[in-house]
C-alpha cells in the first residue's frame, strides 16, 4: 500500500507497507520525505501514524523494515521509535524489527 504524506494541502511525502508474502509480516518498504522537508518532524509523524494504523491488524506482532547502515538518521529515528535491529543484512540494508502486543 502506499500512502502520500501530507502537511495541510502540500505533499511532503509517501510511503510504502505490506503484507510481505514470506514471512507474512508488515514490512515498511519506503519512508520518503522531500529534502525541503526534512527534519521537521514530519518522518516521525508519519512513522507514528504508519505503525498505529499497522497495529491495527490485530493478528500481527511485529514490523520490519530496512535501510542503508551508514543512515544514521534513518538508524536515529527507527531506535527512537523502538525498533530494534534484528541481526540481519538483506541487499546490503540492516534489517530493524518493531515488536509489539
Amino acid at each position: 500500500m502506499c500512502l502520500a504524506i501530507y502537511h495541510e494541502d502540500v505533499l511532503v511525502g509517501f510511503t510504502m507497507y505490506c503484507l510481505d508474502f514470506e514471512d507474512k509480516e508488515y514490512w515498511i518498504y519506503r519512508l520518503m520525505i522531500d529534502a525541503k522537508f526534512q527534519s521537521k518532524g514530519f518522518g516521525k509523524a508519519a512513522m507514528e501514524q504508519l505503525i498505529d494504523r499497522i497495529k491495527q491488524d490485530k493478528e500481527h506482532k511485529v514490523v520490519y523494515l530496512s535501510f542503508e547502515p551508514e543512515n544514521m538518521l534513518a538508524r536515529h529515528l527507527y531506535e527512537k521509535l523502538g525498533f530494534e535491529a534484528d541481526g540481519r543484512v538483506i541487499d546490503g540494508e540492516v534489517v530493524y524489527k518493531l515488536a509489539y502486543d
